[in-house]
């Protein structure tokens, strides 16, 4: 009898430590989903402060808000940027989790806006070629995007940054060959759980820049399907995307990113 009642301790251990392991490499905890069923917004600055220095628009119109013809992606707990998502009722949203005053990214880093967990899951490297010029320049900045995947397949990240400061995206802006849009629905495969993936490396300057931009605003989507071109401007950052997520940031590509701020949620 204490023979068999120690084989049954023993498979429910070995089933404990199997599941946790499971558990751990999966890496998604219940509750870093919420709000199934709502929708996520952006949070770039629209019709507020851009946080760009003298010399730059200083109001943005980016399309964030419904009214602007904001994206919107569903929020349907299966895939989404980072290790957490919310959905909101709106682009300002006041019962929405995420914070009101973020903590701005020391220039010249990837520190995440250290807040709110709801705000994370993209990164940067910025790679000056050697022998780069003081604004560190030429280089190659690396996008990295945390995906959470409950099940894992088939996903597309596009990225847009206001590279001229203008307070808006769009093709007729300085851009990588192609505007603005400057990463254009890169499809990617991952397991289930959390998986960072690195996005085609940028090249800057390109050849219509003179200079780097100190900051801009970027915006990077999470979706299951490729975005449609809107019309021979390519995408300006509108519209539904499906399920996903939408994270807006206010990046510092180099050391010297001179004065940014912004009071505007980066999420």
């Amino acid at each position: 009898m204490g023979r068999r009642w120690g084989w049954f301790v023993g498979l429910g251990l070995i089933g404990i430590i199997i599941g946790l392991f499971i558990w751990r490499g999966h890496d998604i905890a219940p509750g870093n989903c919420a709000g199934s069923g709502q929708a996520d917004y952006g949070d770039a600055p629209d019709g507020g402060p851009t946080g760009y220095p003298a010399g730059a628009v200083q109001t943005g119109a980016f399309p964030s808000s419904a009214a602007s013809g904001g994206p919107t992606a569903d929020v349907a707990c299966g895939s989404w940027i980072g290790e957490r998502v919310t959905g909101e009722a709106g682009y300002t949203d006041p019962a929405d989790p995420d914070p009101i005053t973020p903590n701005p990214r020391p220039p010249g880093t990837n520190v995440p806006n250290a807040t709110s967990d709801y705000d994370d899951g993209i990164g940067w490297v910025w790679r000056p070629d050697p022998g780069a010029g003081p604004a560190g320049i030429p280089a190659d900045l690396i996008i990295t995007v945390e995906v959470s995947s409950a099940q894992g397949g088939n996903y597309v990240v596009n990225v847009l940054q206001d590279l001229n400061m203008d307070g808006d995206w769009s093709m007729d802006s300085l851009g990588t060959g192609g505007g603005e849009w400057v990463i254009a629905n890169h499809q990617f495969n991952v397991g289930p759980g959390l998986s960072t993936v690195d996005l085609p490396a940028i090249r800057y300057p390109t050849p219509t820049m003179t200079s780097m931009p100190p900051c801009f605003w970027m915006r990077v989507v999470l979706s299951t399907a490729p975005i449609e071109v809107q019309d021979e401007f390519g995408w300006s950052g509108t519209g539904p995307v499906g399920e996903g997520e939408i994270e807006d940031v206010l990046l510092h590509p180099t050391p010297t990113a001179g004065n940014c701020t912004s009071s505007q949620p980066m999420q």
